[in-house]
């Protein structure tokens, strides 16, 4: 016979069932919670984690690419200084000047502005600035031909300054080149930059010089811009890159 008793037992019993099962779905939402949070944190972590090493990676490209032939200008400059080779009066100013300049390219570097400076002055007037400084220091002769019908976009002009920094460095190190020959072209919507000179060869493995860096940052910044690079690098060695414009 159903009493009194049994229907508190069975109230109790159903209100224990549900809080026990409210108390569970509680956990289990609180677990579950806290555990999208630790996975969003974790991968906010990582996210600011890769965004730190891409800055150093391009800090390091940067110090490479850009500081690293206005070391070997100047040291070129002091070099030919001392060995009574050139002016020394002209020489010594052109030391100076490219040490100003160093000093200004690291701060500008920190300050991701460099890029700013190449924007502004043009990819061809860059260049040309970049040449005159390396003429008073070494014995290579530039043939540099020009024959963009526009400027290209603020991304390619700074990759491909960087570029040709990069490979005339080089062929000062490497090549023991007399002439350099750099020609940008464009033929319908497809840019050429073509680099050459008339040294000995370069040898691959000579060029995979800091920690791994050298044909591997070339790479790199030409796939970037969605363009090939193509390379020869025995007598005479030649890069040919193609780059799309939009």
């Amino acid at each position: 016979m159903y009493t009194t008793e049994d229907s508190i037992f069975f109230t109790a019993l159903l209100t224990s069932i549900a809080l026990g099962a409210i108390f569970i779905f509680s956990g289990l939402m609180v677990f579950r919670a806290q555990r999208r949070y630790f996975i969003k944190r974790q991968q906010v972590c990582t996210k600011e984690l890769e965004g730190l090493k891409n800055e150093r990676l391009r800090i390091a490209r940067d110090l490479h690419d850009d500081l690293g032939p206005l070391l070997n200008m100047v040291y070129r400059q002091v070099e030919s200084l001392a060995d009574n080779r050139g002016n020394p009066q002209e020489l010594a100013c052109a030391a100076k000047g490219t040490l100003k300049i160093i000093t200004g390219r690291i701060s500008e570097i920190s300050n991701n502005m460099d890029d700013q400076r190449i924007i502004n002055a043009g990819l061809k007037k860059s260049i040309e600035q970049f040449i005159s400084q390396y003429n008073l220091a070494i014995q290579l002769y530039f043939q540099f031909r020009y024959e963009l019908t526009r400027e290209p976009s603020p991304l390619t002009a700074i990759s491909l300054y960087r570029i040709l920094l990069e490979l005339v460095n080089n062929t000062i190190r490497h090549s023991g080149a007399s002439v350099a020959f750099i020609t940008f072209k464009q033929e319908n919507n497809m840019l050429y930059f073509h680099y050459a000179d008339n040294g000995n060869g370069l040898n691959p493995a000579r060029l995979q010089d800091s920690e791994g860096r050298g044909l591997e940052n070339l790479q790199y910044r030409v796939s970037l811009l969605g363009g090939l690079l193509e390379s020869h690098l025995e007598e005479r060695p030649s890069f040919l890159i193609r780059i799309p414009l939009s």
